[in-house]
């Protein structure tokens, strides 16, 4: 940005760095963040007032301070606005999701799948939470499982995957998942998941503490 103050898409890189300390990084204060991230949003609405990388941004702070309806606005209008961009179909679909609207959440991400030649594997995750909160367990599963082939070191999709197979009363294949996410990431627990996982429905939240406590995360 240094060298091109008015490059939207260096802010918005910047903007999402900021939103992702927010979401993941538990020794970081959120609220600081957050206004950084809100802050690129804004510096790119002053370049480029249609910009749908803004409005994206916006609902992501939104989603982080537990603002659903206002999230799934910004959301809504990105997409109206840049209707073929993956990653604004997908932030959308990831709004409604945890907004506890899985059903409308479902097609959305799936078009997200069609909609680039190289899908960020993030994608795939959430179309996971939606199939699995749908009551659809088996593509739900298998879903989680192409996940981590896909991310075999990132701890949330072991975290899900549990989750789907304690759901299916499948005990210790999801404590098999957990002592895998242990391997990976020996510091994560139930607070990162607290603090990134905003579902609405906070029984939701609670079902999947307390699946993947029984599978021995703590």
């Amino acid at each position: 940005m240094q060298l091109d103050p008015g490059y939207t898409g260096a802010r918005a890189l910047l903007g999402v760095t900021h939103y992702w300390d927010a979401r993941f990084s538990v020794t970081m204060e959120q609220a600081p963040s957050l206004v950084l991230a809100e802050r690129e949003a804004e510096r790119i609405i002053e370049i480029d007032a249609e910009a749908s990388a803004a409005q994206v941004l916006k609902g992501a702070v939104a989603f982080m301070r537990d603002q659903h309806d206002d999230a799934i606005r910004w959301g809504e209008l990105a997409v109206s606005r840049t209707p073929g961009d993956s990653r604004a179909l997908a932030f959308l679909g990831m709004f409604l999701m945890f907004s506890g609207d899985p059903a409308k959440a479902h097609p959305i991400l799936m078009a997200t799948m069609r909609t680039s030649p190289k899908l960020d594997s993030w994608y795939r995750y959430y179309l996971t939470l939606a199939n699995l909160w749908l009551g659809n367990l088996q593509t739900a599963r298998d879903s989680a499982e192409l996940y981590v082939r896909q991310e075999p070191v990132e701890p949330y999709g072991y975290m899900y995957l549990a989750a789907v197979r304690d759901v299916q009363d499948q005990k210790d294949e999801a404590r098999t998942a957990i002592a895998r996410l242990r391997e990976i990431a020996p510091s994560y627990g139930i607070p990162n998941i607290r603090r990134s996982e905003r579902y609405r429905e906070s029984e939701k939240l609670d079902r999947i503490v307390d699946a993947v406590r029984r599978a021995g995360l703590e």
